[in-house]
């Protein structure tokens, strides 16, 4: 018998998508200085743009559903992300 569908905001399986830290970070292989990171600060993944060699990250994504997955281009001037819409 299936047990009912967890649903509310606070369920066990739900809290470790919303875990703080960093779950990917990637470095341009032409270009070092440059880098991408995808990180939990806000309870969900956001892409962030990474200059390397000061250690500094810039938010770049901002989706209230988050950003699971990215690619930094190999000379480190693009970042290739899906923005899928949300589903109703």
């Amino acid at each position: 018998m299936l047990k009912p569908s967890q649903t509310e905001t606070d369920a066990l399986w739900k809290q470790r998508y919303r875990t703080n830290g960093l779950w990917r970070a990637e470095i341009a292989r032409r270009a070092m200085e440059r880098g991408m990171a995808i990180r939990s600060v806000s309870g969900t993944g956001q892409i962030y743009v990474w200059d390397v060699l000061s250690g500094v990250q810039r938010q770049l994504t901002h989706r209230r559903e988050g950003t699971f997955a990215g690619f930094l281009s190999p000379d480190g001037n693009y970042i290739h992300y899906e923005k899928a819409r949300p589903m109703l």
